[in-house]
């Protein structure tokens, strides 16, 4: 069974082919500065047309869900639906920290998933491997830097996500003892997600929709709005 990936909810747009028993086919990752819908649609015909693999061929569309870019998210989750529904083809979705995460393949220490969600502020979800089997500890976070990680400033760790690029010395500073990975293993890979949704369970392709976590800016204006009209009733 062939497995396309489609990641975009970062900067870094991650595109693979995988099959079930063969492994990984083929796998590119770019880094985009504009919008990923000019360049999505080119990395996956020129990702199927270097693997020698029609559209027809994948029987299966895994994408991330989220948090991440509010546009990325929308991007992804559009195109993954767009091409499963015209290939009858089936549809999974992971979320970006449980990637991240399992991109780790075994740690004795916890891990500390944390994407950067612009302006000091964190996505984040804590894991450990018990029996082999990563678990996740926590609840899926989002908040200021500080705020958020200040749970955890006496927890001796391993981080991993561009959040620790990011904020590199901050986090150190509220987490004395946490340990960062090489910064090549920091962005989300598809790979990563394919092999993830392996075992998932279908999504269902009407009802499936990013995971934002945090609330858009429209949703924020639209309940200050909501606000100053109660005020004034």
């Amino acid at each position: 069974m062939y497995v396309l990936g489609i990641d975009t909810s970062t900067q870094i747009c991650s595109i693979a082919l995988y099959h079930k028993e063969k492994g990984i086919i083929s796998e590119t990752s770019q880094k985009i500065d504009q919008n990923h819908s000019h360049t999505l649609l080119i990395l996956v015909d020129q990702l199927l047309k270097n693997s020698e693999i029609t559209p027809l061929q994948i029987e299966c569309i895994a994408v991330n869900s989220g948090p991440g870019s509010f546009t990325g998210l929308r991007i992804g989750m559009a195109f993954a639906k767009g091409l499963a529904h015209a290939n009858n083809a089936h549809i999974k979705s992971a979320n970006s920290l449980d990637i991240l995460a399992s991109q780790i393949p075994f740690s004795t220490l916890p891990i500390l998933a944390l994407i950067d969600a612009k302006n000091s502020r964190v996505y984040g979800a804590l894991y450990r491997y018990q029996e082999g089997k990563l678990e996740r500890k926590s609840e899926y976070f989002v908040g200021n830097l500080a705020a958020v990680l200040e749970r955890y400033k006496d927890l001796t760790c391993i981080a991993i996500g561009d959040a620790c690029e990011s904020y590199s010395d901050r986090i150190k500073n509220i987490i004395p003892k946490i340990y960062y990975i090489a910064n090549s293993l920091n962005f989300l890979r598809a790979t990563a997600l394919c092999e993830l949704t392996l075992t998932y369970t279908e999504d269902h392709i009407e009802t499936l929709e990013p995971f934002y976590l945090l609330k858009t800016q429209a949703e924020l204006q639209l309940e200050e709005k909501e606000e100053k009209k109660n005020e004034k009733n």
